[in-house]
């Protein structure tokens, strides 16, 4: 048994199992570990036998490395489904002989400074039931959990030897991130605002080797929080919606590019953008006529929701930090690109949101569940739609506080 650090709401999440409407076999091809692999020569079952030999994959990537793993069948459906969406090789042999990655689905356990760290992916829509409804701050507790040669580790990072001076200062940026977004005095876009105004600064100091200014910059925002003197800087500057909703309909039809498109379900994502657009209403080349009809989807139907509501984006965000080890998930970026990702990921699933609820006239928790875990299939998984969005904008000069504030402005 390891000790741990998880969310609290991680106690009580069990899968659901065939009484889950959306299922995780699916969309993206299953990678295999050397455990899986080990324990093929033990099975016996000739239907699981046949099914391997169809499916079982292997490849060379471009540095010569084998890849293994296993494809989805012709509907995008793990082989190994039955009729009941049940697993047959869990359902068969047991638990043991499954992929690391099926067995650990969808939690997320990373390991940094040898501390280990868990959490769970939002495709999971029970992992969002559990984790965003509760109204209180999401809390964070240390538990005991087995780690076995069968557990799928997503990242094992030592802080210390890592190769740029600055990264001594993660944890650090870490903890103070997280005391940000659940510093409840000012709005959600407020908050994000203030963590990209901290990232521009930590951004400078970094690219100019100025890493002896880091701490003071840290220590300067733990006062702001300290002694409340966060200030409501959107009420400050001004919105730009025809910028705004361009952005997110050219994101979300971005996607259907069959080359940011692998492993989707394309009938399904194209019945998806479809009601997003049906939902705000949107006219090809009636910029105006966008601008009222999306204001008044909002108005209608997310904005007071939301208003009330902030604690579902504040957990979301906080589960979404701690799970990616924001900022360096993505060891291409800056930590001011990975900021800008995340405003990016969070206002597209925001503007989804409220272009589904336009569709169904309606907002309510499970509208929330079902966009959110489509969003996370779909966007968060895809690492390069992500890399494809963030050189778009990158391309037309929008990374940057200027045009984040557009984004996060409602």
């Amino acid at each position: 048994m390891q000790n741990i650090l998880m969310p609290e709401y991680m106690k009580s999440f069990r899968c659901i199992g065939s009484q889950c409407n959306a299922l995780c076999c699916q969309l993206w091809n299953v990678s295999v570990d050397d455990h899986f692999l080990n324990q093929i020569n033990a099975i016996n079952d000739n239907e699981l036998l046949f099914i391997l030999k169809k499916s079982l994959v292997i490849i060379n990537d471009h540095n010569n490395n084998q890849i293994v793993y296993i494809s989805m069948n012709e509907n995008g459906r793990c082989p190994f489904l039955d009729h009941s969406d049940l697993c047959l090789i869990q359902k068969k042999i047991g638990e043991p002989f499954l992929a690391s990655i099926c067995y650990t689905y969808p939690r997320v356990i990373n390991c940094l400074n040898g501390r280990y760290e868990l959490s769970a992916v939002m495709s999971c829509p029970e992992i969002i039931r559990k984790a965003i409804f509760n109204p209180n701050k999401m809390v964070f507790i240390e538990n005991q959990i087995p780690i076995t040669n069968q557990t799928f580790i997503n990242k094992t990072i030592d802080f210390n030897t890592l190769k740029d001076d600055w990264h001594p200062f993660l944890p650090s940026i870490i903890q103070l991130v997280i005391e940000i977004i659940q510093y409840r005095n000012v709005t959600i876009a407020d908050r994000l605002l203030l963590i990209g105004f901290l990232f521009q600064k930590l951004q400078d100091n970094i690219d100019q080797c100025n890493y002896a200014n880091l701490q003071t910059v840290i220590l300067m925002y733990n006062d702001l929080l300290k002694n409340n003197h966060v200030d409501r800087i959107s009420s400050q500057l001004s919105k730009n919606s025809l910028v705004k909703i361009n952005t997110f309909v050219n994101l979300t039809l971005m996607r259907l590019n069959a080359e940011y498109s692998i492993n989707t379900d394309k009938e399904k994502y194209q019945s998806y953008v479809s009601k997003i657009l049906d939902g705000i209403h949107f006219q090809k080349d009636s910029d105006t006529q966008n601008i009222l009809n999306y204001e008044q989807t909002l108005q209608t139907y997310a904005k007071d929701y939301f208003d009330h509501h902030e604690y579902i984006f504040e957990n979301y965000l906080v589960n979404m930090m701690f799970k990616n080890v924001f900022p360096i998930k993505y060891s291409d970026m800056t930590i001011f690109e990975e900021y800008c990702m995340l405003i990016v990921c969070y206002t597209l699933l925001r503007f989804q949101i409220s272009a589904i609820a336009g569709y169904q006239k309606q907002i309510n928790q499970e509208l929330i569940v079902q966009v959110m875990s489509y969003f996370s299939s779909v966007v968060d998984h895809d690492s390069n739609y992500i890399n494809a969005m963030k050189q778009q904008l990158k391309d037309h000069g929008m990374l940057n506080m200027a045009y984040m504030s557009i984004l996060l402005l409602e």
